[in-house]
């Protein structure tokens, strides 16, 4: 049926037919029914959020070096290096200033602090 068009044109007719089709939705509405004017849209009414969490991520993490096809030591934080699984807590700010701005703010202080005696030869080449 369409052997005589090419394929580029058919294909760009059917783009612009489609593009000229589409409609803004409800929610896009631009009309002043929607929100009155100065009002921000909802849940946004606030000038400083804050919250606090507690997250425990898992030590569980391992190493190796490769150099010229000559593989490293895997080196396991866990059980090589003596790390444990710790809590770590977390606080973040939000501020509005203004009615388009926000201020950010996260704070999360990751530290970990153990010992432990190497019982394996390592091979590290870097």
């Amino acid at each position: 049926m369409f052997s005589s068009i090419p394929a580029r044109r058919l294909y760009g007719v059917l783009v612009a037919a489609l593009l000229a089709s589409v409609a803004p939705a409800a929610a896009q509405s631009s009309s002043s029914e929607a929100t009155p004017q100065g009002e921000t849209t909802l849940g946004e009414k606030y000038h400083v959020e804050f919250s606090a969490g507690f997250w425990h991520p898992s030590a569980s993490m391992n190493v190796e070096s490769e150099y010229l096809g000559i593989l490293g030591t895997d080196i396991d934080f866990k059980n090589d290096l003596g790390l444990t699984d710790q809590w770590f807590n977390e606080l973040s700010v939000v501020g509005r200033p203004a009615r388009k701005h926000k201020v950010r703010f996260q704070y999360i202080p990751i530290t970990y602090d153990q010992s432990a005696t190497l019982t394996k030869d390592i091979i590290f080449r870097a």
